[in-house]
């Protein structure tokens, strides 16, 4: 959907790199501009968002390190300002953004994985590919079909990593 009020992500993954996007949804070609990110940076997820009003970039940071080759499971929900990350069973963390606007609007692009045009100002981790493998993504409680979304031959099965 393009606008939204509430948001909620729940990714199964392994991660072999310490930093990559997730899940990145957008509008417009700047970070002062809505904008939804899911990342790994510094082996740690971060859930960054901005609902077109932040003067200051929104960064809520997991304590658990995902970039072992491990299977993580990660939760992520967005009420309006109030943004929620768990991953596994980590106690979760939370932010709020500031006050002014309460809904996410985007283009309705759902990139997952990375995406090839990323605004300038974000973090360095932000530019770079997810390497590990994602077994599962739901989207507002929906599962995504990753082997039949899109036309490009993108996915690539995983082999059980060592």
């Amino acid at each position: 959907k393009r606008g939204q009020t509430t948001n909620h992500f729940e990714i199964r993954f392994r991660a072999t790199a310490p930093n990559g996007v997730l899940v990145w949804l957008n509008k417009g070609t700047s970070v002062s501009r809505d904008y939804l990110a899911l990342t790994i940076n510094g082996g740690f997820v971060e859930l960054s968002f901005n609902l077109g009003t932040q003067q200051s970039m929104l960064i809520i940071k997991s304590k658990v390190r995902v970039d072992d080759g491990q299977w993580h499971t990660l939760v992520v929900h967005r009420r309006k300002r109030l943004g929620v990350l768990r991953v596994d069973t980590e106690r979760p963390v939370k932010g709020i953004a500031e006050r002014g606007a309460t809904t996410l609007n985007t283009n309705g692009k759902l990139w997952i994985g990375g995406s090839p045009k990323m605004p300038d100002g974000l973090p360095h981790a932000y530019y770079q590919g997810f390497h590990g493998c994602i077994d599962s993504v739901q989207v507002e409680n929906r599962d995504l079909n990753l082997v039949t979304q899109g036309d490009a031959p993108l996915i690539r099965f995983c082999d059980e990593m060592r």
